[in-house]
């Protein structure tokens, strides 16, 4: 997955709030009450549909925004050559989330978007929020895991099970594989001296 453009509207603190993001590792950046856990608050929320800040979704909704005013955000992403865009609303409420792939609408609702996005993209909330948009706080979070819980981690983060299975088959080929056998080349050197004696 790779993000191409995060779009906050009436979000915490954000009157409005765009960032288009360049390929490679990004780091947001700034003094503390600057609004960086909010943006990558808001990035969780639009992809797992999880509330990122304590009360509810609704408490999100930045303070002094008339009551008339809308509040959502839009995220667009790239994952395995198909362009996603993901919006969800804080208000009005009765504006429906919506996700779209290569610019075709595929589900309409806050509980359809998530489970598309899960499936889609074969990652569980705690995934995403553990490994993915790591909150500074979080940052050394998976230390606290077990081996084991790292390790399926990121087996389903970077699909390191299907490189395990490429072992195994290799392995198992590998012994059916026969290699000849070479004798060592003092004994060669000696075969053909007696050969050209």
């Amino acid at each position: 997955m790779r993000l191409l453009r995060a779009e906050f509207r009436n979000w915490c603190q954000f009157d409005h709030f765009a960032q288009d993001f360049s390929p490679g590792m990004t780091a947001i950046i700034g003094p503390n009450g600057s609004g960086k856990s909010n943006i990558l608050g808001g990035i969780s929320w639009l992809i797992t549909g999880e509330n990122p800040n304590d009360g509810v979704k609704v408490d999100n909704i930045r303070q002094g925004a008339a009551e008339t005013e809308a509040s959502y955000g839009i995220l667009t992403f790239d994952h395995f050559g198909q362009t996603f865009r993901v919006q969800r609303h804080l208000r009005p409420a009765r504006t429906k989330a919506t996700l779209h792939i290569d610019g075709q609408q595929v589900a309409l609702g806050d509980d359809s978007v998530t489970a598309m996005l899960a499936e889609r993209l074969q990652l569980s909330p705690k995934v995403v929020n553990r490994f993915v948009i790591v909150a500074q706080a979080d940052m050394y979070g998976f230390l606290d895991a077990t081996d084991a819980q790292v390790d399926q981690f990121f087996q389903k983060l970077f699909d390191t099970g299907a490189a395990t299975e490429c072992v195994k088959v290799l392995a198992v080929a590998a012994g059916k594989v026969l290699i000849p056998q070479t004798e060592p080349s003092g004994v060669i050197v000696q075969r053909l001296q007696q050969t050209q004696g």
